[in-house]
């Protein structure tokens, strides 16, 4: 049986096309946040050890002070210091009142393992790192 989290994360394109009992699986192993506006998610050069998918509200990204985008729900962050172990590579701070799925580092790495999800993950890194750099 289906659950709630598994049914949102079905209309997320990156979790699309797990099978159900896969997309389960992730779903049973996200954990639920709610962060009021203005909180952090990630600094920018800090550790980090989580992925996150938003579910509600809004989070603008930063690069280096500059504001780079605005996110809303649907998207993801966090993909890039999990897959390179390395320190969070923009600061993401929440515009409005924000819920999101958190996935650890562990779960991640599982994630990764689907060839689907690992290639749409490293392509979004790609174009996301390209544009910084253009744009930094």
């Amino acid at each position: 049986m289906s659950s709630p989290t598994a049914n949102y994360l079905k209309q997320i394109p990156l979790f699309a096309s797990p099978s159900g009992s896969d997309r389960k699986l992730l779903a049973d192993n996200l954990q639920i946040h709610d962060y009021p506006a203005g909180a952090t998610l990630l600094t920018e050069g800090q550790d980090n050890d989580s992925f996150f998918v938003l579910s509600e509200g809004e989070v603008d990204v930063s690069l280096k002070g500059d504001l780079r985008r605005t996110l809303r729900p649907g998207a993801f962050f966090g993909e890039i210091s999990q897959e390179h172990a390395a320190p969070a590579s923009a600061s993401l701070v929440a515009r409005t009142p924000v819920q999101v799925y958190v996935l650890d580092r562990t779960h991640f790495q599982t994630v990764m393992a689907n060839p689907e999800a690992g290639l749409r993950i490293r392509t979004l890194m790609t174009d996301r790192q390209a544009s910084d750099r253009l744009f930094g």
